[in-house]
């Protein structure tokens, strides 16, 4: 088994009119697509997911995402991964539609809450996400677009889901665990000089120790822009090997004990900033066995624009590495053998249908969200998914919750035709093993 190969991107900053002839980034676009094209086939066999730490969009606007939607999907396509099982993202600061924020005194006063003298941060998050409905509903609206855009990839973000975590099979078996941080909770207008003004709360952080996973972490502001960043210092670098950040438009990586931090740099920086200079980064990880002793090797490839094409962001070579040290940890001896595969006819356990979130698999969502609505309704109306209980309830919640009845009730297959037979495209779609197991 070879490492896990990331694409790691951040601060992408589409806006309204990405992509139309005037688009000031679209060089910058397309010199990344051919380097990121060259640099993975000169140095990697294959590349196992894209992760963006936020910032996707410029002002949280449906069209921004509709642009970053196509344009992940191209990016996806040019180094051999699938857009509907490959992507995983976070939201960040530009993500939220600030609009809703100005216009609503509840969710201003919200926010004055969190940042009152002498309040602790995390405890009121838990008050609100826990014990106040009404706080659970607004907190999360001005992220309504990026959620929309985010169910697609099974990235959203909800009171009851405020993070998102996903397994990657490490090279000598062992887990790596990815964890998607929300850190736009209390994200407005004067989130932007840096005061200790954004929170993502204890439950966010408190990372499980589990024998044989080691963590990844995905946040887009660094914890020096956090409220409680004590705790996101703490336990981030105690129990996350590997720490991916957004938000500050230079690169950066560095050891912190026995965790790696890196800063991605900004895919479209503001061209008046000084120093302007375009950058993402592909990190490599990889588990060494010598002896009894185990390390977790990671690579950083950081690369940089500099005139009018991407080259190395370091002086020396084309990465820099880092060595962390790891438990004693072997391959547990199976019990039992595997249960045969479902087939499509049986039902399914939500519990196995990719994630922990119990939700089905990744590339069935992504293809029933880029649906029209009228062929999203069609559908779970002729396979009677919708309850009373519904009502209210934002759009990725209430199709996770179509997902869930679906395969609770062995409709997963079927699902799945109704979408092939509502899709305009005329490529082959079977049954995907993602949904079947």
């Amino acid at each position: 088994m070879s490492a896990l190969v990331f694409l790691h991107l951040s601060d992408i900053h589409f806006r309204k009119k990405a992509g139309e002839v005037y688009d000031q980034f679209l060089g910058v676009r397309n010199e990344l697509e051919l380097d990121l094209t060259r640099f993975s086939t000169e140095h990697f066999g294959k590349i196992t997911a894209i992760l963006i730490t936020g910032d996707i969009a410029y002002s949280g606007h449906p069209d921004e995402y509709a642009f970053a939607t196509s344009w992940i999907a191209k990016i996806s396509k040019l180094i051999g991964l699938d857009p509907e099982a490959d992507v995983y993202l976070i939201p960040g600061n530009h993500d939220i539609e600030r609009k809703v924020v100005a216009d609503s005194l509840t969710i201003q006063g919200y926010h004055a809450t969190l940042r009152a003298p002498n309040r602790d941060v995390n405890e009121s998050l838990i008050g609100y996400l826990e014990k106040d409905e009404e706080a659970k509903r607004i907190i999360f609206k001005p992220l309504k677009n990026f959620n929309d855009f985010a169910a697609k990839y099974q990235c959203d973000s909800s009171a009851e889901h405020p993070y998102w975590e996903y397994p990657f099979k490490l090279n000598d078996g062992s887990t790596l665990m990815v964890r998607g941080i929300n850190s736009t909770l209390a994200s407005d207008e004067h989130d932007t000089d840096g005061a200790y003004k954004l929170a993502v709360g204890n439950f966010q952080l408190d990372i499980l120790r589990q024998d044989g996973v080691e963590y990844m972490a995905l946040c887009h502001h660094p914890p020096s822009w956090l409220m409680d960043s004590d705790a996101a210092e703490l336990f981030l670098t105690e129990r996350a090997r590997v720490q991916l950040f957004g938000h500050k438009h230079k690169q950066r990586m560095n050891q912190l004990d026995n965790s790696v931090r890196v800063v991605a740099g900004a895919v479209h920086p503001e061209t008046r900033e000084p120093n302007w200079q375009p950058r993402y980064n592909f990190v490599s990880l990889e588990v060494v066995q010598q002896g009894d002793d185990r390390s977790l090797s990671v690579h950083v490839y950081p690369r940089v624009y500099v005139d009018t094409s991407f080259q190395s962001g370091i002086e020396q070579g084309s990465s820099r590495r880092f060595n962390l040290p790891l438990p004693r940890w072997s391959v547990p001896a199976p019990i039992s053998a595997p249960a045969p595969a479902s087939s499509p006819s049986t039902s399914a356990d939500p519990a196995n249908l990719g994630g922990l979130r119990m939700r089905p698999g990744r590339r069935l969502t992504y293809r029933f969200l880029s649906l029209p609505h009228n062929s999203r309704l069609k559908i779970v109306q002729q396979l009677n998914l919708i309850h009373p209980e519904d009502e209210g309830l934002r759009d990725s919640e209430l199709y996770s919750r179509f997902f869930s009845r679906a395969a609770a009730g062995g409709h997963l297959f079927d699902f799945w035709n109704l979408i092939n037979s509502e899709s305009d495209t005329d490529e082959e779609n079977p049954f995907p093993q993602s949904v079947r197991s």
